[in-house]
């Protein structure tokens, strides 16, 4: 564990932290940018029906997996901090 000069650990330091309103706007634009250009991407797919069915549950199983490790993330770090 880093200390800073004056004894306080990082993780006293980030505990203090918030996101700002720009920092969550940013992040929900490229989010919806970024879901946006990959069902056009997809619904421009050349092959069959079929073609463009599978990838489309590869990209939704894809995006659930993110999410579901980020939350886990989240939730060992969650618990790791009130261990402390």
């Amino acid at each position: 564990m880093f200390n800073t000069p004056m004894g306080l650990s990082m993780q006293a330091i980030n505990r203090n932290q918030h996101d700002t309103k720009a920092w969550r706007a940013q992040v929900w634009i490229s989010f919806a940018a970024a879901t946006t250009m990959c069902a056009g991407g997809l619904a421009w797919l050349p092959g069959s029906e079929l073609d463009r069915v599978f990838m489309v549950m590869g990209y939704v199983f894809c995006l659930s997996t993110a999410f579901v490790v980020a939350k886990t993330l989240r939730d060992a770090h969650d618990a790791g901090a009130s261990a402390q």
